[in-house]
């Protein structure tokens, strides 16, 4: 089946959306989130593009932006790829990371824009993650409430903001937290696999009544049980509490 277009927007500003393969996470420390973010800035220095938001999820990030030089194609592959080479290289892994092709959506008026925005900015709590927008560390909207990293470009939806109110961040406060209707081309948040689901999928691949059997394996054979478990969305640090293995090992396979 050929490829569906990617449908292209008149004011060059897209709502992109990025998911790890297989749903597996692309975030493993904060030290994951805090380089994904840096390597987004060296790639706004080399495209010129406007981060208007972002945030960044255990397994998905979203990004709010309007292109500069490069295409939306050749922008986000640079992103993405600079982060995979890195994620391969810290986790001694090897394989695409993220999903073959990210989603966008074009954004073709201010109303849009700053819906989109909300949108993305309330994901973590959609996500369970946190109660409040302004507790998630790895989102822009901290960036508008004046904490100011200088990643993301604030000054066009302060603008609009302040169309509307004199006060425009009590506005902007407002706006995201109201009650709305808002929906928006996504990924599914899948929760978190339970310890429990580990525990059944084990006995059924591998037969073994205790999760710990996965350690007695040859290497060869334990290595590929371990990635077999991180392919299907299995948290490391997860396997390694359930397996008794340590987690550099998990880690490594």
């Amino acid at each position: 089946m050929p490829r569906i277009s990617r449908q292209r927007s008149d004011s060059d500003v897209y709502h992109v959306f990025a998911r790890g393969i297989n749903r597996q996470a692309i975030f493993v420390e904060d030290d994951d989130y805090s380089r994904f973010i840096s390597i987004v800035a060296k790639a706004k220095a080399k495209s010129r593009f406007t981060l208007f938001g972002y945030c960044l999820l255990t397994n998905h990030v979203h990004l709010l932006l309007k292109v500069g030089d490069d295409d939306i194609g050749e922008t986000i592959k640079r992103i993405t790829t600079g982060y995979a080479c890195w994620f391969n290289w810290k986790y001694e892994r090897v394989g695409h990371l993220f999903q073959d092709r990210f989603g966008s959506e074009p954004v073709e008026t201010d109303d849009y824009l700053l819906a989109a925005l909300r949108y993305i900015h309330k994901n973590p709590i959609k996500a369970g993650l946190c109660y409040r927008a302004e507790d998630y560390t790895w989102s822009s909207y901290c960036d508008y409430l004046g904490a100011d990293h200088g990643y993301t470009d604030t000054a066009f939806v302060k603008s609009l903001a302040d169309s509307y109110s004199k006060n425009w961040r009590q506005w902007f406060i407002d706006f995201t937290n109201s009650n709305n209707n808002d929906s928006f081309i996504d990924y599914e948040l899948k929760p978190k696999p339970s310890d429990g689901l580990l525990r059944e999928r084990i006995h059924e691949l591998y037969g073994f009544r205790h999760s710990a059997g996965i350690g007695d394996l040859e290497k060869q054979a334990r290595d590929n049980a371990i990635r077999s478990l991180k392919d299907e969305g299995f948290g490391m640090r997860q396997i390694a509490r359930i397996v008794e293995i340590p987690y550099g090992v998990v880690r490594g396979c």
